[in-house]
């Protein structure tokens, strides 16, 4: 790859990244596919810049479910 193709390669790789940040979401891609919060995560989920999160499954840990319905719904 020449130079000018990295570079291209390179700023629209960040530019996506940055979009990502800007998104508010907090996603954990490197636990899954995306990862799906525990309980055990909430401190975790709370301590988070992020306005949002995925990915939370009823049937995998419905406590922490209940408690963001609680606390925020």
């Amino acid at each position: 790859m020449d130079t000018p193709a990295l570079m291209e390669a390179t700023t629209i790789r960040n530019l996506n990244k940055n979009n990502l940040d800007r998104c508010l979401r907090l996603i954990d891609w490197e636990r899954g596919n995306p990862y799906i919060y525990q309980l055990s995560d909430i401190s975790l989920i709370e301590a988070s810049d992020m306005l949002f999160a995925r990915k939370f499954d009823w049937n995998t840990d419905a406590d922490i479910v209940r408690l963001i319905a609680n606390k925020w719904g």
